[in-house]
């Protein structure tokens, strides 16, 4: 079974309980001297026997002039050149960082300093980040500190959390084109994702280069407890020059580690620029200049029923939503081709039963615990707030199986044999 099976079986974290406890964490790591991170290093597995995929085999890490060194623990290296998690035959998990499984223990802290962290890269010059790619990165435990983030850039770059604490101190973009079409995912399961900047989904920024960047953001629910914050926001579809870019937003619902079935929300009223920003814009000359954000939702168990309606769903806690374009500020379904304007029925299926919402780009989500990402159905609404919410919709009443219906029918026909006798 492979770490990302959905069933998860071979985690075995202790997460963080508590936005508070990461915020400590943080604090305690600015507080203190930072480890120095730059190095242009490649993670290159050579054989490790006990776990040939994790981050603390230092005979993984290779630099033209620095070898035998974890990158959090590397120091007199130039500022501003990079760290790449990559290689081009990885495991299905990547880069396993997992210290508490892999005798760091729990509470380890990579601190990886001011340099760019990539997730797949293609930057030009550098023949070490043309040929890794597609690369992958799974975090498990412990606490990872990056500064400016870059997940497939150039290329396929994926991180999974499934816990622990990812922290990025600059902006997080996932998906980008510098050279070539580059296509991130960051699959959240579970543990804390704290993003101190903005998140950016499919952040082109190449000069007249003719691809489209497509940068994925899945959140699923069936983790360990914690949150998603983003203190300056999420922007979809981030272009900043004349490149195609395709931002998607997935939510999974299923069942969480207490056995409460839910979508787990993004978060980002934290921060004073906490604002939404969806772009959408024709795709005009090929791929050039176009702008999509999409929205996907996906069912990994049955939702409830309150009230004869299906239970309301949270997706994202805003301050306020904007964006650009010649489209409105609204999603798109997952092919483009849809728009989910406010009141659109948006439906999705599970064990052949198909379920419905209509979506809301002024709802409220009211939570129990924000650390958790905790609410209850009944505090989702429609209005009061600027927050993504789907509102569910009647549930048909349930239809007998053939078998039941033939019970059914035998039961009715002696009840009225029965009373053909009696009145005979």
């Amino acid at each position: 079974m492979s770490i990302v099976d959905s069933t998860h079986s071979n985690r075995r974290i202790t997460c963080l309980q508590g936005l508070t406890g990461a915020a400590l964490v943080s604090a305690a790591i600015f507080t203190a001297a930072p480890k120095v991170a730059r190095g242009d290093l490649l993670w290159t597995p050579t054989g490790d026997s006990g776990s040939p995929n994790s981050w603390f085999n230092t005979a993984n890490w290779s630099s033209a002039s620095n070898t035998g060194s974890l990158p959090e623990a590397l120091a007199s290296v130039a500022s501003g050149v990079n760290i790449d998690a990559n290689n081009v035959t990885m495991p299905s998990v990547g880069v396993l960082f997992d210290p508490a499984n892999q005798g760091q223990g729990a509470g380890y802290i990579a601190n990886l300093g001011n340099g760019t962290f990539y997730i797949s890269s293609n930057s030009a010059g550098s023949a070490t980040k043309t040929s890794s790619q597609p690369n992958k990165l799974t975090i498990e435990s412990g606490t990872l500190v990056t500064f400016v983030n870059s997940i497939g850039r150039d290329g396929a770059g994926t991180i999974v959390q499934n816990g622990g604490v990812y922290i990025a101190n600059a902006a997080l973009n996932i998906g980008g084109v510098h050279t070539g079409p580059g296509t991130g995912v960051y699959e959240y399961h579970g543990g804390n994702l704290i993003a101190y900047n903005t998140i950016r989904l499919g952040a082109s920024n190449a000069n007249g280069v003719a691809s489209t960047a497509v940068g994925t953001f899945v959140v699923y629910n069936d983790g360990p407890d914690g949150a998603i914050l983003a203190n300056n926001g999420m922007s979809i579809a981030q272009n900043a020059s004349a490149e195609g870019s395709i931002g998607i937003a997935e939510f999974h619902y299923g069942t969480d580690t207490h056995g409460v079935g839910n979508t787990r929300p993004v978060q980002t009223k934290q921060g004073s620029n906490s604002t939404l920003n969806i772009n959408n814009k024709a795709f005009t000359g090929g791929v050039l200049g176009g702008l999509s954000d999409r929205l996907n939702l996906v069912l990994n168990a049955a939702p409830s029923t309150i009230g004869g309606n299906y239970q309301n769903l949270g997706l994202f806690s805003e301050t306020k939503i904007t964006g650009n374009g010649t489209y409105p500020t609204v999603f798109y379904s997952l092919d483009g081709l849809t728009q989910l304007s406010a009141g659109t029925t948006i439906t999705a299926t599970y064990a052949s039963i198909v379920y419905s919402w209509t979506i809301s780009y002024s709802g409220l989500i009211t939570f129990t615990d924000t650390s958790t990402s905790s609410y209850t159905p009944t505090n989702v609404a429609a209005t009061g707030g600027a927050d993504v919410v789907l509102i569910g919709l009647t549930a048909p009443p349930p239809v007998p199986e053939p078998g039941s219906l033939a019970l059914l029918g035998g039961a009715g026909s002696l009840i009225l044999a029965r009373r053909r006798g009696k009145k005979a």
